[in-house]
């Protein structure tokens, strides 16, 4: 019989229309609903461990609306913040739960209601997982999707690093690499069936529905979880990869991506190989990222960044929006950045969870390096530092590396190292302990 246990559950989290659609500068109030929106719960338990994974199709958490549910899930699960990880899928089409339109932080009642009731609604989920727990098996495969994404920071023909533009009308050639690997992990019962695939896919929750613009949408992620669900069972778990500068190559395509990357995930799924579950183990290291001083930004990569907008009312909008973050931000003396790397261990597959919107070329270095068999990297966006780019990227410009990367250049590779060192360390004491 396995040592580990699993057990997985679901909840609709589904707001009411009207609400505040996350993931654009400004409020979106949504006018119709294409898609559910849904959380899912993974319980992990060994006689030593138990861990608790909650995704779910939102854009972030705020640190506030975190420790909230991590305090009532230790209440009633007896899981500590530690080895809790809420991960949304960086959705940008489910509810906001911020009030965060660039410059303002106000929640509206709607969402304060709405935030209300997701605590309970996810702190039920997490108690019914661990009520499913049984023995369980695991496998691990992967999948190539070469169609979809793309490194959305290609160089225009104007000289500049895309941030609005489209490729069929404004590329001159690639800035970046994307990562087309696919990973797969799935957890199954000793009968064989499914409790859960987990998959980490690099690239952002942002293909959109045709004309949805403000349709409610669990986009690409939720068709993927839904095809995946319907051809293995269990629930899917999307695990979001190393994707800051990763974007569908085009949009209002969330059905036909998310279905087609759906099958790659079953594909990789059906040919994985045996995983050993044990260890099962969380490792945690809290890193100080350097922080971002503004005085010297130069407000004219704004101006070129908005340049972008075709819409001349909503590029006005925009650019002042951002000149008054901007303005905010100077001469304001901000500390350096204090964050969690942490690892959770399953055997020889380690996942990494990193607290920021992660360049690819991040997530395919440590890959690489990585001392384990197997690697996810995964964006862990409710502890976000927001972007997370390469020197490079900031000699570039742009959008990512204008007001919304709060860490200084040299940061991106900082965390990198102290990542690889980190999994080099828990790789090194693993193999005298389990020798």
């Amino acid at each position: 019989m396995s040592a580990l246990q699993a057990g997985a559950a679901k909840a609709d989290i589904t707001p009411d229309l009207g609400h505040n659609l996350a993931g654009w500068i400004d409020t979106r109030p949504a006018t119709r609903r294409a898609s559910p929106i849904l959380a899912r719960a993974l319980a992990l338990v060994t006689a030593e461990t138990q861990i608790m994974m909650i995704t779910c199709d939102l854009l972030g958490m705020e640190e506030d609306l975190r420790k909230r549910i991590e305090n009532a899930i230790q209440v009633e699960c007896g899981i500590p913040p530690e080895h809790l990880f809420i991960l949304p899928s960086h959705n940008h089409y489910g509810p906001s739960v911020s009030g965060s339109y660039a410059d303002s932080a106000e929640r509206t009642s709607q969402e304060t209601a709405y935030i209300d009731a997701l605590v309970g609604k996810l702190v039920a989920a997490a108690r019914t997982a661990t009520k499913n727990l049984r023995p369980a098996l695991l496998s691990v495969g992967y999948g190539l999707e070469t169609i979809y994404c793309r490194n959305s920071r290609f160089w225009r023909k104007d000289g500049t690093i895309n941030w609005v533009g489209k490729r069929d009308k404004d590329f001159a050639r690639e800035s970046g690499p994307f990562d087309p690997q696919v990973g797969v992990l799935r957890i199954a019962d000793e009968a064989g069936g499914t409790i859960a695939t987990l998959y980490n896919v690099a690239c952002h929750a942002n293909a959109a529905e045709e004309d949805g613009f403000t349709a409610i949408s669990w986009d690409w992620v939720g068709y993927a979880s839904q095809t995946i669900e319907a051809a293995l069972g269990g629930e899917a778990f999307f695990l979001v990869g190393a994707c800051g500068n990763v974007h569908p190559a085009r949009e209002g395509i969330a059905q036909e991506m998310g279905r087609e990357i759906g099958k790659i995930v079953v594909d990789a799924a059906q040919r994985g190989r045996h995983l050993a579950s044990a260890p099962l183990e969380v490792w945690r290291r809290e890193i100080v990222i350097p922080a971002r001083q503004f005085d010297s930004f130069d407000p004219r990569q704004i101006e070129m960044i908005c340049s972008q907008i075709e819409e001349e009312e909503t590029r006005g909008k925009v650019q002042a929006i951002f000149m008054r973050v901007l303005e905010s931000l100077k001469g304001k003396e901000t500390p350096d950045h204090v964050r969690p790397l942490r690892v959770l261990v399953l055997g020889d597959l380690a996942i990494l969870f990193v607290p920021g919107e992660c360049f690819t070329e991040f997530g395919l270095e440590i890959k690489k390096r990585s001392p384990f068999a197997h690697t996810f990297v995964v964006e862990s966006l409710a502890e976000s530092l927001g972007y997370i780019p390469t020197r490079k990227a900031y000699e570039e410009g742009g959008y990512q590396t204008a007001v919304g990367a709060r860490i200084a250049p040299g940061g991106g590779e900082l965390i990198m190292e102290q990542a690889l060192n980190m999994l080099e360390e828990i790789k090194r004491r693993e193999s005298v302990r389990y020798l």
